[in-house]
């Protein structure tokens, strides 16, 4: 596998691990850890936005 695939698996986990956190802090009613779970979800799809858009060119990753 290229290291673009590897880093595309990483990112995908981190993105499946925030999606987990967030359901856990919606089922605990726990509204600061349910904050900051959301807060890396979109920190983790700030990140895969541009690694997504270099698909076809060169990377910086």
């Amino acid at each position: 596998m290229e290291s673009r695939g590897f880093i595309t698996a990483g990112w995908w986990g981190y993105f499946i691990c925030a999606a987990i956190y967030v359901v856990a802090g919606i089922r605990a009613g726990d509204w600061l850890g349910l904050s900051g779970s959301f807060f890396f979800l979109v920190a983790t799809v700030c990140f895969m936005v541009p690694h997504y858009r270099n698909k076809g060119g060169r990377s910086d990753d």
